[in-house]
């Protein structure tokens, strides 16, 4: 995860708080202040904040295929 300067809030909460607290495997991390990078195939870098978890979960948000593909597996 790369730090970001400042949050960014949900536009989509009624709630728009700064800083978003969320539960992760017993772990509680403040999500909107962080851009989460992953390597696809070749050359190819995808970034995103990671308010992504909170899109997902929360808003139904698909990303696109070629993200999801390269995202680490874990067994």
């Amino acid at each position: 995860m790369m730090r970001t300067m400042g949050y960014h809030i949900c536009e989509f909460c009624d709630d728009r708080q700064f800083g978003l607290p969320v539960q992760i495997g017993g772990d509680t991390i403040v999500l909107g202040s962080a851009e989460i990078r992953v390597r696809g195939e070749g050359s190819i870098l995808y970034a995103c904040p990671d308010m992504i978890y909170h899109y997902v979960t929360q808003h139904r948000y698909q990303p696109p295929e070629e993200f999801l593909l390269a995202l680490p597996q874990s067994e």
